[in-house]
């Protein structure tokens, strides 16, 4: 587990200074992940030994994890925070931002 200070944090507490937490820097890398194993799969040769099981394994994992898709977010132009590309007020220094 990833930690800037000797403590450990639970994995549903924002990463320190990120402006998103933890959980959607784990879901943006297990879509990363999985678009691999997608892309490598669609490479295995027809018939593979097993190619048709792992295509099947990977199609099921995608669905169960139901990750949709990546958050569109922008930076703050006053305090460089990262806000949701629709939002209308910083979180971070609450200046108006127009979506």
């Amino acid at each position: 587990m990833e930690s800037t200070s000797a403590q450990a944090r639970s994995p549903d507490e924002p990463a320190t200074g990120a402006g998103i937490d933890r959980t959607e820097a784990q879901r943006s890398r297990l879509r990363t992940l999985l678009a691999r194993m997608q892309a490598e799969t669609s490479r295995l040769p027809d018939p593979a030994p097993g190619g048709d099981d792992l295509r099947a394994s990977v199609a099921e994992l995608a669905g169960v994890l139901a990750l949709g898709p990546e958050l569109e977010v922008r930076s703050c132009p006053v305090c460089k925070g990262v806000c949701m590309r629709t939002a209308t007020l910083c979180g971070s220094c609450w200046t108006r931002l127009t979506p």
